[in-house]
């Protein structure tokens, strides 16, 4: 059981690593596109 929780916990982390390395860039685009904004 315990076993069986970890692997599943180890596959959740692998999974949301995966989706905040695809948001990185897009999140640092927006910030850029908001600091440009900002200045005008």
């Amino acid at each position: 059981m315990r076993i069986q929780f970890s692997v599943y916990y180890l596959e959740l982390r692998k999974q949301n690593e995966l989706e905040i390395s695809n948001i990185r860039p897009l999140n640092a685009l927006l910030m850029s596109l908001n600091i440009r904004v900002s200045k005008f």
